[in-house]
């Protein structure tokens, strides 16, 4: 009897509820309900104000005495929520100081604690995800939490959330309110004028599309600049995203800003920001006066052409990307003066880890750069920020225009002599197998049979996933297959000749199928002109 009451001792100082299933990438992500009841569901994804008050208890209890914390969020009609228990959760360690400033934008977070307004900072966010998804990204002054930090904190939270009695996460949340989003809009308008003075975008017409998420702000900047932005589209917040979630990657967003800038006249720019501002992409006028996308590679591009185009030095700068990246692009940066392209990992942090790794080896590493949209310059201190980087692209267009006389001129010019292929497309393999058979599994019985196929040759330059060479009788590109970093999914990425693409697609979707048999999706594939 002593003997079973010491058992069951032992398990209740131990238990602990499992949120690992909120690890998303680098973030903490889930699906929000507010009945408490649904933590224990079988989907196994919710996000609720009891785990949104013992993640921030957790991180209360592993911060120093007397830290300070600046809090925000994205529109999302569950922020106010979880912003509240969040901030409850923090009360539970004494000697903390909470700011919070409502709606913000993920990059002004971490400057508030670039820059020591805050110690820590925490936005409650899901990106780019459906309006019923939400998280946390968690800061400190050298950027977001690591993972192993983010996945300790969990742990922590797991034991805290069995701790708790009654409905204490419920009450009112404290900390004083602030406007933080007026502090990080005047840092933005100073780099515009420190750069061109003034009123140094007057002449430039610029629509912004901020898709009713958090970067709205931006026009602020730019208008204060003195840029026209009469015709920016979708700039108030609304967290329901009726048109879908903001994300400068997706057709329904480039297509929508096309429209926008076709209607109104003589439009010098479009930019796209994703729900937390920071991603972006952009739209401009192309050849016959007609608007294009300037995203994926050729967003990546577009970077690279500018820092080659200042860099007086003459010292050799390094560009490092994601691992999706086309054949012409590394050429096209390659082939800039004194530039030179890193293929390395998807996923921003990864970059931005890899751009730090270099810098400290010496090299000039100024710029970690994804094709999602994800961008962070050396100089703004390697802060991801897709509104740092439209203005760097605005100011930079502003410059060449003055340089010009005036004269009008596209920002596709800067890029002229990308090569581009005629088919280019991700394409995304849903698993099927259950919960305990991990995707990472059955994408390594895909690598194995098609790095084993023979038809085409292994890049061993590659750093994630298996990235196939196409050659001979399959023309010139290459395609890619790589586990997804957030989904139970495998990513198909494909760069060749259009009428060489659907031949490519079913060969491997064939092989896959030998591969795995019934544990993948095929529809998007099946799809493929």
């Amino acid at each position: 009897m002593v003997l079973l009451l010491l058992l069951l001792l032992l398990l209740a100082v131990v238990r602990s509820y499992d949120l690992s299933y909120l690890k998303s990438g680098s973030d903490i992500r889930g699906t929000f309900s507010s009945a408490s009841s649904a933590d224990n569901s079988s989907s196994g994804q919710n996000l609720t104000p009891r785990i949104s008050y013992s993640i921030g208890a957790a991180l209360a209890r592993t911060l120093p005495p007397s830290s300070s914390l600046l809090l925000g969020r994205d529109p999302r009609l569950s922020g106010p929520s979880l912003l509240n228990s969040f901030s409850l959760g923090l009360t539970t360690t004494q000697g903390l100081t909470t700011k919070t400033t409502n709606i913000a934008t993920t990059p002004s977070i971490f400057q508030a604690c670039l820059t020591g307004y805050a110690d820590y900072g925490c936005i409650v966010t899901a990106s780019h995800l459906p309006s019923d998804k939400n998280g946390f990204k968690i800061f400190d002054k050298h950027g977001p939490v690591s993972v192993e930090r983010r996945d300790e904190l969990l742990k922590v939270a797991g034991r805290i959330y069995d701790e708790i009695e009654g409905e204490e996460y419920e009450n009112e949340g404290r900390g004083e309110g602030v406007d933080y989003m007026e502090v990080y809009v005047a840092s933005l308008v100073d780099y515009v004028e420190s750069s061109l003075g003034p009123k140094g975008l007057s002449g430039l017409k610029v629509l912004l599309n901020s898709g009713s998420g958090s970067g709205f702000y931006l026009n602020e900047v730019l208008g204060r600049c003195g840029a026209d932005v009469s015709c920016s589209i979708n700039l108030k917040p609304d967290g329901r995203f009726q048109n879908g979630p903001p994300n400068p990657e997706a057709k329904r967003m480039v297509t929508e800003t096309i429209k926008a800038c076709e209607k109104s006249s003589e439009v010098d720019l479009g930019i796209m920001l994703d729900t937390d501002g920071d991603r972006v992409g952009f739209i401009t006028p192309g050849e016959n006066g007609r608007f294009v996308p300037l995203n994926r590679n050729r967003f990546v591009a577009v970077m690279a052409s500018i820092l080659a185009n200042n860099n007086e030095g003459g010292k050799e700068i390094v560009v490092v990307t994601d691992s999706v990246t086309s054949l012409g692009l590394e050429k096209f940066v390659n082939g800039l003066k004194n530039m030179r392209m890193v293929r390395f990992k998807k996923g921003y942090m990864n970059v931005i880890n890899e751009a730090k790794r270099l810098c400290g080896e010496g090299v000039d590493a100024e710029l970690a750069i994804e094709t999602s949209g994800h961008s962070a310059f050396r100089g703004n201190s390697f802060m991801d920020d897709g509104t740092y980087s439209a203005i760097v692209v605005v100011c930079e267009l502003a410059r060449r225009r003055r340089e010009a006389g005036g004269k009008g001129g596209s920002v596709m010019d800067w890029i002229e002599g990308l090569e581009e292929a005629s088919f280019e497309e991700e394409l995304r393999l849903q698993v099927l197998q259950p919960k305990e058979t991990p995707t990472i599994n059955i994408y390594e019985r895909i690598e194995e049979a098609v790095k084993n196929d023979g038809r085409w040759k292994v890049d061993e330059l590659n750093r994630e996933g298996v990235r196939l060479v196409l050659e001979g009788e399959w023309g010139e590109g290459w395609f890619m297959l790589r586990p997804s970093l957030h989904d139970p999914v495998v990513s198909m990425q494909v760069e060749c000749e259009v009428e060489k693409s659907k031949r490519l697609v079913g060969e491997v979707r064939n092989l896959i199928f030998a591969a795995v048999q019934d544990a993948v999706d095929f529809g998007e594939l099946d799809g493929v002109e």
